[in-house]
């Protein structure tokens, strides 16, 4: 599953490194909204959509963004399909708590302790030198 994020944003560079750690079975694979790769995956989406709110390709090809995507992303995740059950349930909530951390990130970002900051990009950098893990 490919997961498309803001590269510029701490507070989503945080978010995927997190989701990083927690997939042990390399199942995610982050790629930036700034990049052609993402261009290319999300053809026909304007850029504002596009840097409105995180992105998911799944391996079937669907595209699901924002807050729609956690349910696929969490029941990917070692011990999430119980989380990913949560947020299909209640998708009007998941959508709230979604719209609040993205419409402040702007906010929360700064109060990210800059060790925070810095191991999320070594975490990401870690895994975009691993490359593609299939071909989009």
């Amino acid at each position: 599953m490919i997961v498309l994020y803001d590269g510029d944003c701490g507070v989503c560079r945080v978010s995927v490194a997190l989701l990083l750690r927690w997939d042990r079975s390399g199942s995610l694979e982050p790629v930036t909204l700034q990049s052609e790769r993402a261009a290319r995956l999300l053809i026909g989406m304007n850029e504002a959509t596009r840097m409105a709110s995180s992105h998911v390709v799944l391996a079937d090809g669907r595209i699901l963004s924002g807050a729609a995507a956690a349910p696929e992303v969490l029941k990917s995740l070692p011990g999430g399909r119980a989380l990913a059950a949560i947020a299909r349930r209640l998708p009007r909530t998941t959508g709230r708590f979604y719209r609040a951390v993205a419409g402040n990130r702007d906010r929360i970002g700064p109060l990210l302790p800059p060790r925070v900051g810095d191991w999320a990009r070594r975490e990401l950098k870690r895994h975009h030198m691993r490359g593609p893990t299939r071909a989009t």
